[in-house]
């Protein structure tokens, strides 16, 4: 069943409790709050996560997924909003760690827990079938409430304090996926160096590459370079295109350069994955 969206307001929408058992393979353009109940089998981006508990799923824009259940009908909550919802309050529902880049996105749950997560899900489904006033405050206030709910399960957590800390980080990242987000044959990857993305964020690269490292271990060059490799995975395994129209969307000069690039970082070629998950 899918609700209507608010009144005159395309920013939340509700999904439940029972969808098709398989969704197709697709990018999606919304946050997702998913509580799933049934065993199923979830494709994110290049993870497979299988469920055999219930859990609370979060789903960022852009990012692929899909889902497969053997039961014939998957049960579940939905809670679905767009950019200007998860914008509201200074961006306080994206200050959580489940809507970070790279962030745990599948979260476990107890037996005991269903009945209070379910009341919430239940909450969202009402308010968002009437006039009810306040009611974008309320959904959103819900939403923290299911966050809040499973953070314990959720092994990092962002905080006011640390986002600001690492501020320049999360800001790279959010560029990082703002930008890899929007690539198709017709908008190839643009910025594919650290100075690309230090002149973006107004800093010098050995700065922004000191920070990175420091808050994950790793260089600007071997993050961009990560990227590029995992979204060259989701187009091998999850698009039509031919090895020539990645290289291009990912920015390469030629097909010889990529096949290059990616050999060198996966230890196989491009067409070689793409054989391996036919």
């Amino acid at each position: 069943m899918t609700l209507p969206h608010l009144k005159n307001r395309n920013v939340a929408n509700f999904e439940g409790a029972r969808c098709a058992c398989h969704v197709p393979f697709g990018h999606r353009d919304y946050y997702k709050v998913t509580l799933c109940k049934n065993k199923a089998t979830i494709t994110y981006a290049e993870k497979v996560v299988h469920i055999n508990k219930p859990a609370v799923i979060f789903t960022e824009p852009g990012t692929p997924y899909a889902w497969d259940s053997k039961e014939p009908l998957l049960k579940s909550y939905r809670c679905v909003f767009n950019e200007a919802f998860a914008q509201k309050n200074n961006r306080a529902l994206l200050n959580f760690s489940v809507f970070q880049p790279g962030k745990q996105k599948i979260i476990f749950i107890e037996e005991e827990q269903l009945p209070k997560l379910e009341g919430y899900f239940k909450d969202i489904r009402a308010i968002l079938a009437t006039n009810y006033s306040f009611a974008e405050e309320k959904v959103f206030a819900l939403i923290q409430l299911i966050i809040y709910e499973v953070l314990p399960k959720c092994p990092e957590v962002i905080d006011g304090k640390s986002l600001k800390k690492d501020s320049l980080s999360n800001r790279f990242f959010k560029k990082l996926e703002d930008h890899f987000s929007l690539l198709d044959d017709d908008t190839p990857l643009l910025y594919k160096t650290p100075s690309d993305y230090s002149k973006m964020l107004a800093v010098h690269p050995n700065h922004l590459n000191r920070v990175l490292k420091k808050s994950t271990g790793k260089t600007t060059s071997i993050l961009i370079s990560e990227r590029v490799i995992e979204k060259a995975n989701e187009f091998l395994t999850h698009s039509e295109w031919n090895i020539s129209q990645i290289s291009y969307a990912l920015g390469f000069e030629n097909t010889s350069y990529f096949n290059q690039f990616y050999k060198k970082q996966t230890g196989t070629t491009p067409g070689q994955s793409r054989l391996k998950n036919v």
